[in-house]
């Protein structure tokens, strides 16, 4: 059973570093003042994905059920959506609400993202240990080391801010419209794609 902790623990770290999360964090830390609010807005985020993912796996696992495409196709669209909504409240520069805020927004958001990648990890379970108990094991490990995976990758992509607003109002512009930028043109992209638009 250790084998499988320590898989679920290597497929969550290694989730928390996909593209889609890594940008949609980034969108979030436009606050930029410290690094321990960061460490709030990534606990939050990893909550709110370990929850679902828990929860949405769980139910999946006990029913049997394989995850219909148009559902995941859907999902992955929402993340899509959230992604862009995210860079253009970035490029509003509206990040200045207090910690509180942004933990339920990381919350929300990754709980979202938590659904969308639930369907993929299940089947990769389910193809990976052969029994129920095993897969069970695995999830609920997938999902704690993601949560840890994105404590660290937050903590991590909040240093530019803090470094570009130590080096004055400008540096931290210029980083803000990039990220926004980003996120919104990421996220436009990641919809399309979601969709079978291209």
């Amino acid at each position: 059973m250790s084998t499988v902790f320590v898989i679920g623990c290597a497929l969550g770290l290694r989730h928390a570093f996909d593209p889609d999360h890594l940008v949609a964090v980034t969108s979030m830390l436009g606050d930029g003042r410290r690094v321990r609010g960061a460490l709030g807005v990534g606990l939050c985020w990893g909550a709110g994905h370990a929850a679902t993912l828990g929860g949405v796996g769980s139910v999946i696992l006990a029913a049997g059920w394989s995850f219909p495409q148009a559902w995941q196709n859907a999902v992955e669209a929402m993340v899509g959506v959230t992604i862009v909504l995210l860079g253009l409240t970035a490029l509003r520069n509206h990040f200045r609400d207090p910690v509180g805020v942004r933990g339920r927004r990381a919350l929300v958001v990754g709980a979202i993202h938590g659904i969308a990648g639930t369907g993929p990890l299940v089947i990769l379970l389910a193809l990976t240990f052969p029994t129920l108990g095993q897969r069970y094991a695995a999830l609920m490990a997938s999902a704690l080391g993601t949560m840890c995976g994105m404590v660290l990758v937050t903590c991590c992509l909040a240093l530019p801010f803090v470094w570009s607003r130590s080096l004055g109002s400008r540096w931290y512009a210029r980083l803000q419209l990039g990220v926004g930028a980003a996120g919104v043109a990421y996220g436009i992209g990641f919809t399309f794609r979601a969709l079978g638009m291209f």
